[in-house]
Parts: structure tokens; sequence; C-alpha cells
């Protein structure tokens, strides 16, 4: 399955086109999924396409990180126009695994977002 997804699934490919090293990472991960587990995190993928019209309900921070060559991106924006106040930060060079690729300016995105959100609690 590690295999496939490298060859087929553009998120993986693009991290490996970034960084050949990470085979060894994927590999090791492959090997940690339970079925059951690959299984349901697919499912709520489908699903993601029936909750998109309740998006602009939500009303709290939201921050959206993405790398400028995940394939996630142009759902990622459809996400950000529908929830009013969320912030997109989209990271260069970056795959759909932009913590993993650019972890000191993900690490600090994330961390300055929490500060904001906990000052104005």
């Amino acid at each position: 399955m590690a295999e496939f997804a490298m060859a087929e699934n553009p998120n993986v490919s693009e991290r490996l086109a970034l960084d050949p090293g990470a085979k060894a990472e994927f590999y090791e991960e492959y090997r940690q999924l339970s079925p059951l587990g690959y299984a349901n995190a697919l499912r709520a993928l489908l699903a993601m396409d029936h909750i998109t019209d309740q998006l602009p309900r939500l009303r709290m921070p939201v921050l959206l990180i993405g790398g400028d060559r995940d394939p996630s991106l142009g759902p990622m924006k459809v996400i950000h126009r529908k929830i009013r106040g969320s912030k997109l930060v989209v990271l260069s060079p970056a795959s759909h695994f932009a913590n993993r690729d650019q972890p000191d300016a993900w690490n600090r995105l994330v961390l300055d977002f929490l500060a904001r959100v906990e000052k104005k609690g």
C-alpha cells in the first residue's frame, strides 16, 4: 500500500518530490496503519462534501495551513471562503505535509494563532 501511495497519491508524491528521504517515513507510517482506521479516514474524507454547506455556521477561530504543492489547497481555499474570519496561510515550498516540509514556520503559525485565541478568550 505504501508503494501505491508513493506512486499514485499526489499528497504523498509531492512530499517525496520535496524530500526523497521521506520514503522511510511513509513505509513506517503505512506499517502502523490499521485497516479499520484507514477505512474510517477514507469515510471521513468522503463525508466532507456533505458538510461544506455547514461551514458558514462556524463561529470560532479557524486557521488553515497548506502547502503551495498541496493537492488539497483548492478545497482548503473553498473552506477558507466559507468560514467567515478564517485565516489561510500557504507555506512554500510545502506539500500536503506542510508541518514536515516547513516545521519551524508551521509551528510558529500555530503557536501565534493559539496565543491570539487565548488572549481574546
